[in-house]
Order: C-alpha cells, then sequence, then structure tokens
C-alpha cells in the first residue's frame, strides 16, 4: 500500500522524510524502572475490526500490558486494563505518560488518587 502512495504522491512522501530527520530526537532517560508508564492506543487497525492499548515501562522499554480487543476506545477498558496491571505486579509507576485521549482521563484520575 505505501509503494502506491510514494508512486501517488513523490513529492508529499519526499518532504515528510526529510521534514522528519530534522526533527532532533532527544535523549529520554528515566532514573529507574517503574519511574515513568508511557500508555497509548495504536487505532491503525480500527478499519479490520481491532485496535490494541499498551503500558509500556520508560526504563526497559518493557511492555508492561498490551490488549488487543475491539472496544478498547472506553474509558472504562482501559481504567480496568491499568487497574489490573497494578493488581498483577503490585507496584504503581511514579508518572504516566500519555496523549490527552479521551480514553485515559479515567486511567489518570485513579493513578492521582492511588499516589
Amino acid at each position: 500500500m505505501f509503494e502506491q502512495v510514494r508512486e501517488l504522491d513523490p513529492d508529499g512522501v519526499a518532504s515528510r522524510r526529510f521534514a522528519r530527520q530534522k526533527i532532533p530526537c532527544g535523549d529520554y532517560r528515566v532514573a529507574s524502572p517503574n519511574r515513568v508508564m508511557s500508555v497509548d492506543g495504536h487505532h491503525k487497525l480500527t478499519l479490520y475490526g481491532f485496535e490494541v492499548y499498551a503500558g509500556i515501562d520508560v526504563y526497559s522499554r518493557y511492555i508492561t500490558w498490551i490488549h488487543v480487543g475491539i472496544s478498547i476506545c472506553t474509558a472504562v477498558a482501559v481504567l480496568h486494563f491499568y487497574l489490573d496491571h497494578l493488581s498483577e505486579y503490585g507496584t504503581l509507576p511514579n508518572t504516566i505518560r500519555s496523549d490527552r485521549a479521551t480514553e485515559t482521563h479515567m486511567m489518570v484520575n485513579a493513578h492521582c488518587q492511588l499516589h
């Protein structure tokens, strides 16, 4: 599919490639494991009927929890995944790094209350 996009819009592909190279990628360092958890959803597969949502420990880049399902866009589902992770591992990360999507608000609220 990407070959078709490259064929139909070579200038657009080239401009995005060069724009991406100009952005400096900073060195993101975390002091210890379980300090920062990055949480986000992968919605590109929605057209095929399922989505992926995951939490990753930023220090080790270990996927601590992942869920593939058909209805993960609800805030209750994301909260449930996060609380399941906490009960399984028994530890609470210091910080959650996430976008400001509507499905993360309940999880962030629970995280603040647990701290």
